[in-house]
């Protein structure tokens, strides 16, 4: 005789090793959405600019101090609702059938409704925190000059007068822009470091008048 089943159908998703991989998950969407449209306004991709996995989980912390109102009002309505579910499940028997269609459709919908929460949540926070960046003059980042090894070069003579600032070094490239407080989005001079002779960083983090 067949054994009735009396477990809701979505207790899976409330366990503690679902909920760890959904947040971690969640987490990392944030952060590269983040990451992508933060480094989008200086008009660059991420495949190209060997970004650790690790630090996406780091942008998607700072999306959700940023927006830690919504985040919590998420992730309690995410984890919420199955446990509100669960508990009815176990009292009211007469609704099984409806709480197993809820279950079986909603789920998946809200699951999915959740992680387009969250990239978005991550596209906002990445835009905004350039233009905040923009206007006070992008003091995270140091001036820098770099002398590169062909000194006929003519775009090496800007790039050693100090007004660039770093944005990123690679292994293989450095990523260097010029701080802009009217554009949209700024370019990036991407230089080889092969092309390298010399970087020195300075201590210097705004945009003085000869640089204007």
């Amino acid at each position: 005789m067949p054994r009735s089943d009396d477990s809701f159908p979505c207790a899976k998703l409330i366990d503690l090793g679902a909920i760890t991989g959904v947040s971690v998950a969640l987490l990392y969407t944030a952060g590269w959405s983040y990451a992508y449209h933060y480094f989008q306004c200086f008009h660059l991709g991420l495949i190209g600019l060997e970004i650790e996995r690790e630090y996406f989980l780091l942008y998607g912390f700072w999306v959700c101090k940023a927006r830690w109102c919504v985040v919590s009002l998420c992730l309690l309505c995410a984890f919420g609702l199955p446990l509100l579910f669960q508990w009815c499940w176990q009292q009211k028997t007469e609704l099984r059938s409806w709480l197993r269609a809820v279950a079986q459709i909603g789920g998946p919908i809200g699951l999915l409704l959740l992680f387009i929460v969250f990239y978005r949540l991550g596209a906002g926070t990445g835009q905004s925190d350039f233009a905040r960046e923009q206007r006070g003059d992008f003091l995270s980042y140091p001036r820098v000059e770099v002398w590169l090894k062909d000194e006929k070069n003519k775009l090496g003579e800007a790039w050693a007068n100090g007004c660039y600032r770093l944005l990123l070094r690679g292994k293989e490239q450095l990523y260097l822009f010029r701080p802009d407080k009217v554009s949209s989005g700024i370019p990036t001079d991407i230089v080889p470091n092969s092309d390298v002779a010399a970087v020195r960083l300075r201590p210097l983090y705004q945009t003085t008048d000869e640089c204007r």
